[in-house]
C-alpha cells in the first residue's frame, strides 16, 4: 500500500508525456549514454526495451496503428515490464523513451495518442519495424505506471516524411469553483474548472497550498487528473488555501488556468456546503478493448493446483472480463463464459479435478470483444493433486520433541476457504498444513525463513463444528518476506499451523507457491535458516545450555558474547554431560574476583582444578570478560585433552596469526581437527570475541555433540 498516491501521480505525468516523444530535447543531454544502448533483438523482432527493466515475453499479438492517415493491422511481438514504477523517481526510464534517445537508436516518432488513463506512442525503425510504447496507470495503483512495448514484424509500410512536431499550447481555460476569495467553504469542497480545448492537451494537474507564493509547496505536490474537470478534496476547517489547475504536456509545456493566476478560499467550520460538483458528461469508450495478455498460469505449465489463480493484464477500454476453462482443445468455450467484472484475476475456490485444461479470457465493452493473446490463443495448464498436507484434515503431525524441519514444494497446494486472517488481504495461496498436539503447557516457535516466496504463517484451533479459530498469525518477520510465530500451547489441545503465500488481493504477477522451508524451533530468537541453528539445538538437547531467558519467550541470545564465567559451565557440561554437578566450592574459589556466592563459583573453581585455566592474572579470573577466539582455542583443547596436552608447534596457517603468537599452536590445532577454519579470507581473528552461536559450533565439533534436527 502506498499513501498519498494521487498526490504523487502528477509528478509522473510530465515524464509519461515525455516518454512518448512529445518533447524531443529535455532528456537528450542527460541520457546520451542510454541512447548508446542497442535496442534488444528478440526472436528476430527489434524492440526498444529499456535495459533498466526486466521484461516478460507476451507472445505474438496484433496492433491497429495509424500510418499516413490510414489504420492498418500489423502482427508482432509484445513485451511487458515486470516492474510497476513511479515515474517521478525514474528519469532513467523517461530518458530512454524520450524522442531524442529513441531517435539515436534509430526510432522515428510517428504519432502519440492519449486515452483515459495513459498514452500510446508509435515509432518507426528503418528496418521496417513499427513499435508501440504503451504507458498506462496500473490497475492496482493508478499512481504507478505499467509499460508494454510491442514491435511489429518487418513490413514494407513506411510512414510519410515530414511529420510535424507537436504544436505548443496556446489556449487558456479557467477555474470555476470555489470562487476566488470565497469564504465559508466546506472542508470537503469540489474543485471545478472549464475544459481545456488546445490541440495538445493531455492531462490536468491541480495543487492546493497554504502558502501564497504562486507555486506548489504542499507536501504532496501536484496531483494528476487523467481526465475530467473536477475533484473533491478533504481539508482543514477555518484555514486559508491557495489553489491552481494546469493543463499539462510536460514541465516545460503547460497552460495554467486563469492565465496562471492562483485562486484563494477560506474554509468554514466544516458545516458549510460547497458548490455542487459539475456532473461530468459520460464518456463512452472510443473503440473495442485493445489487445491484452494472459499471465497466470503460464501456458503449458504443469503441477498446478486444483484451485488455480487465473490472471491477465488489463485491456484499455474494457468494461468487463469473462473467462472460460475447458477440457477440449478446440479454441472454443464448450463450458460457460464466466463474468469477472473489471477484475483481472480470479482464484478458483471451488476447484477443479486433476487433469489438462484450456483457458481463455476476453475483454468486452459496447463496441466489441477481444481475447487474451489474440483469437484462438487459448492457453493450457495441468492440474495435479496437492501435497499430502494440502488440507487442514491431512496436516503433517509435528513431533512432540522439538526441533523439526520440513522442505517441500507448494506449487500444487490449493487455496483453503474459511482461513481469512489479518496477515493476508485475501485467502492464502498455496496453503499447506502442519499440526502440533501439545503434551504439556509450553511455547512453540515456528518460521518459514529460507523459503523462496512470500509466506505468512497462521495458527488455528478447530471448533466442534469443524470451523477454525485464529490464534495468531505473522507476515514479514525480521525484515524478510518470510514469517515467524510463537504461540503458547495447552496440554492435550491440537494446533493447526497454516503456511501459505501472501495474497494482497491484487492481480498476482508470479505463480503461487514455491520451495517452502518450515522450521519448528526451541528458541524464539534463532532463525531456522541460520547456519548455527542445528548446533544451538544440539547443545540445548544435550543439556549444555538452557538459553539466556525464559520469559516471556525462550531466548538463546545468539549474538551475545560468551563470558569467561559462562565458558566454565559450557566446557564442563560438554565434557561430562548435562547431569554433571561440580564439587561444592568450599571456603574459597581461589580467585579474588569470584565470590563463593556466585552461581558460577563451583564451575570456575573446578575448571581451574582441572588445569584448564589459571585465571587472567593477579589472582583474578575476570568472570565477566568476554572470551576471545584465541582464549577459546586453549579452553577447548585443554578441557577435551587434559591439562597436560601440548599441541604441535605452529607452522603459520592463518595470515593474522604469526608462529610466535602466544596461542598460535592451539589455534592451528583447532584448524587441523576441523573445529574452526577461521573467520574468512585466510584469517582467524584471534582477538575477536566469541558469540554464543559460534560457541555452539565449537562445542559441538570439539566434543562430538550431535546437531538437531
Amino acid at each position: 500500500m502506498k499513501t498519498n498516491s494521487n498526490k504523487k501521480f502528477i509528478h509522473e505525468l510530465p515524464k509519461i508525456l515525455l516518454i512518448f516523444g512529445l518533447i524531443v530535447s529535455i532528456f537528450a543531454p542527460a541520457y546520451s549514454a542510454l541512447a548508446q544502448t542497442p535496442a534488444i533483438q528478440t526472436d528476430g523482432i527489434l524492440a526498444p526495451l529499456a535495459p533498466q527493466l526486466t521484461w516478460g515475453d507476451l507472445g505474438t499479438q496484433s496492433r491497429s496503428i495509424e500510418v499516413n492517415g490510414e489504420t492498418v493491422d500489423l502482427s508482432g511481438n509484445a513485451y511487458r515490464a515486470r516492474e510497476e514504477f513511479n515515474l517521478d523517481g525514474r528519469d532513467d526510464i523517461a530518458g530512454y523513451y524520450s524522442t531524442t534517445s529513441l531517435k539515436e537508436l534509430g526510432w522515428e516518432h510517428v504519432s502519440t495518442k492519449p486515452f483515459s488513463n495513459g498514452v500510446t506512442s508509435v515509432f518507426y525503425h528503418e528496418s521496417g519495424v513499427f513499435a508501440s510504447v504503451e504507458f498506462v496507470g496500473c490497475q492496482d495503483n493508478n499512481a504507478l505506471a505499467c509499460l508494454t512495448v510491442w514491435a511489429s514484424d518487418p513490413t514494407d509500410l513506411v510512414p510519410a516524411p515530414g511529420r510535424p512536431d507537436p504544436q505548443p499550447m496556446a489556449v487558456t481555460f479557467n477555474k470555476t469553483a470555489p470562487a476566488n476569495n470565497a469564504t465559508g467553504v466546506s472542508t470537503k469542497p469540489t474543485l471545478t474548472w472549464t475544459a481545456y480545448t488546445g490541440s495538445t492537451f493531455n492531462h490536468y494537474r491541480y495543487c492546493i497550498d497554504k502558502t501564497n507564493n504562486s507555486s506548489c509547496d504542499s507536501s504532496g505536490g501536484w496531483t494528476s487528473i487523467w481526465s475530467g474537470t473536477s475533484v473533491t478534496v478533504t481539508l482543514t476547517a477555518n484555514t486559508t488555501y491557495y489553489w491552481h489547475v494546469e493543463a499539462v504536456l510536460d514541465d516545460s509545456s503547460k497552460v495554467g488556468s486563469n492565465s496562471g493566476t492562483w485562486w484563494a478560499f477560506v474554509t468554514g467550520s466544516g458545516t458549510v456546503t460547497s458548490t455542487p460538483p459539475v456532473s461530468p458528461t459520460p464518456t463512452l469508450p472510443p473503440s473495442p478493448p485493445i489487445a491484452f495478455v494472459k499471465t497466470l498460469p503460464l501456458n503449458a505449465s504443469v503441477n498446478q493446483p486444483t484451485t488455480p489463480v487465473l490472471a491477465w493484464g488489463s485491456s484499455t477500454y474494457a468494461t468487463n472480463y469473462s473467462y472460460c476453462i475447458d477440457t477440449v482443445n478446440n479454441n472454443l468455450c464448450d463450458t460457460n463464459w464466466v463474468s469477472n467484472g473489471t477484475s483481472t484475476f480470479v482464484p478458483l475456490l471451488s476447484g477443479i479435478a486433476p487433469g489438462i485444461y484450456y483457458w481463455q479470457v476476453r475483454a468486452s465493452n459496447t463496441y466489441g470483444t477481444v481475447e487474451g493473446n489474440g483469437t484462438n490463443a487459448w492457453w493450457s495448464f495441468t492440474a495435479v493433486a496437492g501435497p499430502s498436507n494440502d488440507t487442514v484434515n491431512t496436516a503433517t503431525t509435528i513431533p512432540v520433541v522439538i526441533p523439526s524441519a520440513y522442505i517441500q514444494s507448494t506449487t500444487s497446494a490449493t487455496i483453503d476457504t474459511g482461513t481469512s486472517n489479518s496477515c493476508s488481504n485475501g485467502l492464502g495461496y498455496a496453503s499447506v498444513w502442519y499440526k502440533y498436539v501439545a503434551t504439556s503447557n509450553r511455547k512453540v516457535y515456528v518460521d518459514s525463513f529460507g523459503s523462496d516466496y512470500d509466506t505468512f504463517i497462521a495458527v488455528w484451533t478447530k471448533n466442534p463444528d469443524e470451523s477454525l479459530t485464529l490464534i495468531t498469525c505473522n507476515d514479514n518477520a525480521s525484515g524478510t518476506y518470510q514469517s515467524a510465530a510463537g504461540f503458547s500451547v495447552t496440554n492435550t489441545l491440537t494446533y493447526y499451523i497454516q503456511v501459505a503465500q501472501k495474497n494482497p488481493n491484487t492481480t498476482p504477477i508470479v505463480p503461487p507457491g514455491g520451495n517452502l522451508k518450515f522450521q519448528v524451533k526451541t528458541f524464539s530468537d534463532v532463525g531456522g535458516n541460520s547456519s548455527f541453528w542445528p548446533y544451538i539445538e544440539g547443545i540445548y538437547f544435550a543439556g549444555i545450555t538452557g538459553g539466556c531467558a525464559t520469559a516471556p519467550d525462550l531466548l538463546y541470545c545468539p549474538t551475545n558474547n560468551v563470558t569467561r564465567a559462562e565458558m566454565a559451565v559450557f566446557l564442563l557440561r560438554a565434557k561430562y554431560g548435562s547431569a554433571y554437578v561440580p564439587p561444592a566450592v568450599g571456603a574459597s574459589t581461589g580467585f579474588a574476583d569470584v565470590p563463593t556466592s556466585s552461581v558460577y563459583a563451583p564451575w570456575i573453581k573446578q575448571l581451574a582444578a582441572e588445569g584448564v585455566t589459571s585465571g587472567c592474572g593477579g589472582g583474578n579470573y575476570c568472570p565477566n570478560d568476554s572470551v576471545t577466539r584465541a582464549q577459546m582455542s586453549v579452553f577447548l583443547l585443554r578441557t577435551h585433552d587434559g591439562s597436560a596436552y601440548v599441541p604441535p608447534a605452529a607452522t603459520g596457517v592463518f595470515n593474522d596469526v604469526s608462529t610466535s603468537y602466544w596461542a598460535a599452536a592451539w589455534i592451528e590445532e583447532l584448524n587441523t581437527r576441523g573445529i574452526s577454519t577461521g573467520c574468512g579470507g585466510g584469517a582467524f581473528c584471534p582477538d575477536n570475541n566469541v558469540t554464543r552461536e559460534q560457541m555452539a559450533v565449537f562445542l559441538s565439533r570439539t566434543f562430538g555433540i550431535l546437531t538437531k534436527p
